[in-house]
């Protein structure tokens, strides 16, 4: 870290912080949540870490700030967690997520939209090479992807020429938008 200090995500102990002077203290987010298997900072020198039912953690200080502990892919085993363009991607037992702090924090899931789905991480790292692509060593093999803005977005643009519910045409205005799963509409 900048200070001279060290950190380490550990197994039991939560992420282990070394202070220049040699003095240790564990930093946890909640007595449940004692193991991390990733750490990683952020272009801006934030560091984050990860493990199973953590959510993705902010070490923040001397304390850790997790959030989205309750959705996929921390609702399993979490292996990886590494700074991708201005995001953190976290993968983990049911695929591959993107963590934006912008509006007090997002979580896209990437599962779908990389294949990623369903994968295990074997060798629980994940990195970026000199070109900016993403390497993933999982149970589909080593896996090279480079992902650009819109893939990190959870939006998926798409051009709708018509409307209907329950049979009727709805009218269609400029700018339509819909949220992801409106499955009563018909197009």
């Amino acid at each position: 870290m900048p200070d001279g200090s060290v950190l380490a995500a550990t197994d039991g102990s939560g992420v282990v912080h070394r202070s220049p002077a040699g003095g240790t203290t564990d930093l946890q987010a909640s007595a449940d949540s004692r193991t991390y298997y990733s750490l990683a900072l952020d272009r801006e020198g934030t560091a984050w870490a990860c493990g199973p039912g953590s959510g993705i953690c902010q070490v923040d200080g001397m304390s850790l700030t997790c959030s989205a502990q309750d959705r996929a892919p921390f609702d399993g085993s979490v292996y990886s967690v590494v700074p991708y363009a201005d995001r953190i991607l976290v993968l983990g037992q049911s695929g591959l997520a993107a963590w934006s702090q912008e509006n007090g924090g997002r979580l896209v899931d990437l599962g779908d939209e990389t294949g990623l789905r369903d994968l295990t991480a074997e060798l629980n790292t994940a990195c970026t090479d000199a070109h900016g692509a993403l390497w993933l060593a999982t149970s589909k093999g080593l896996v090279r992807i480079t992902l650009d803005g819109a893939d990190l977005s959870g939006e998926v643009p798409t051009a709708i020429t018509a409307m209907f519910w329950a049979g009727e045409e709805l009218p269609m205005v400029p700018d339509t938008r819909l949220r992801h799963d409106q499955d009563f509409l018909t197009f």
